[in-house]
């Protein structure tokens, strides 16, 4: 198994390293069944470990990811581009892969201190 235990100061981590497509994937969790659950999705979901083995994951910015998804959308959504923009000036230098649940719950944090709705461009 591909899931190693780590002693840490305030108790234990588990980390799960898998090679996959010549690219070492590497993620610590707090919980044991996290981990367990990562590393099995790993194994059974093919696209999902393609993912965060890609190339443009690793290289490719948010503000590149934005501005492909945008030549490409035809939904019906009329609003979709300014929020992208607002990611993007939050956001957007990092690359698509490194960005995290945490960077995102960040950006959240500073739109609700500075009361403005991502969907709307006035302040409510």
């Amino acid at each position: 198994m591909a899931i190693q235990k780590l002693k840490k100061k305030t108790g234990f981590s588990y980390r799960v390293q898998v090679m996959r497509n010549g690219t070492r994937v590497s993620r610590s969790f707090n919980r044991k069944k996290d981990a367990e659950q990562f590393h099995a999705r790993l194994m059974a979901d093919n696209d999902f470990a393609d993912l965060l083995t890609s190339h443009a994951m690793a290289e490719m910015t948010l503000t590149d990811a934005c501005n492909e998804y945008l030549e490409q959308h035809t939904g019906k959504d009329t609003s979709i581009s300014q929020r992208l923009r607002w990611w993007c000036s939050i956001l957007g230098m990092k690359k698509a892969g490194q960005v995290t649940k945490k960077s995102v719950r960040e950006a959240l944090k500073q739109l609700k201190a500075k009361w403005v709705s991502p969907f709307y461009s006035q302040p409510l």
